[in-house]
């Protein structure tokens, strides 16, 4: 992959790009608290696409915004973020809570891209691990410096998390990929990810999925323990032009757990939409 970086509402962006001479055009979101490296398996599935993977921004090597980092000010960064590189023919794909980011910037963008692949998109649910999620990022934000970084960033609980999460990887392979999520908490940033998630609770979808104007496919997991699968099929009957895959023994983490997989649904989609053009 060939590292770029590029400046975006006044700060640097870090991206990386794969395949540069393809023709078809992926910008890929990583998920909630991660970077671009959470894609290095999945991206290797996709030989004849031109692949764009940047770090959001607060995340891996990109510069926090000026601006509070909500998922609004996420959308206008990443329509930003494809008017510098000058996308015209392009598809956005995004994992969890960056589908939120994907959903918004596709409905209000002045880019708009083609068509949308969210897989597991983070929408908003109401139920007590919710409500749990919510108050251990409430209480981060009035603790000491120091303190907020070890209650936000801990190892402890970065481990039990990804025991509730992972589904269908191995032990083997589940310890070997928290051991890669372990190298991301020294560089996490709390303010960040506090922000991003806090705003992810206080606003809705359902507008912006009402908006969409072109094909989107939401990927879900049938065991996914973040988003209900009701609650994303209440979504896309909103869409316009939406379709809805269901991964059958799979939880949030398909394009980390199930790289391949996930890679054949998103091209199948695309290579849907080119045989339907005119």
């Amino acid at each position: 992959m060939i590292r770029h970086t590029v400046t975006v509402m006044g700060k640097e962006v870090a991206y990386w790009e794969r395949n540069p001479s393809m023709p078809r055009t992926i910008v890929m979101l990583h998920g909630f608290r991660g970077n671009h490296k959470g894609l290095t398996d999945m991206v290797q599935h996709f030989p004849g696409f031109r692949l764009i993977m940047p770090d959001l921004p607060g995340y891996g090597e990109s510069e926090t915004l000026f601006v509070p980092h909500t998922l609004t000010n996420y959308a206008r960064w990443l329509d930003e973020f494809v008017g510098e590189l000058d996308l015209e023919d392009w598809v956005s794909w995004s994992h969890s809570y960056s589908g939120s980011i994907a959903l918004i910037q596709a409905a209000e963008g002045a880019h708009k891209p083609a068509a949308v692949v969210s897989v597991s998109l983070a929408a908003v649910r109401r139920d007590v691990a919710s409500a749990v999620s919510t108050l251990y990022y409430w209480v981060g934000q009035f603790l000491p410096h120091r303190v907020r970084r070890r209650w936000i960033a801990s190892r402890t609980v970065d481990h039990a998390t990804g025991r509730w999460l992972f589904m269908t990887a191995t032990t083997r392979r589940r310890k070997a990929l928290m051991r890669r999520g372990d190298r991301n908490l020294p560089i996490l940033n709390v303010q960040v990810v506090t922000e991003e998630y806090m705003s992810a609770r206080q606003t809705p979808l359902e507008p912006y999925a009402a908006a969409v104007d072109m094909p989107v496919l939401i990927v879900a997991g049938a065991r996914d323990i973040i988003v209900p699968l009701k609650q994303l099929e209440q979504l896309v009957s909103l869409m316009p032009d939406g379709a809805l895959t269901v991964m059958e023994d799979q939880g949030h983490l398909a394009p980390i757990e199930r790289p391949a997989a996930t890679a054949t649904i998103t091209k199948r989609f695309i290579n849907g939409l080119e045989g339907s053009r005119p």
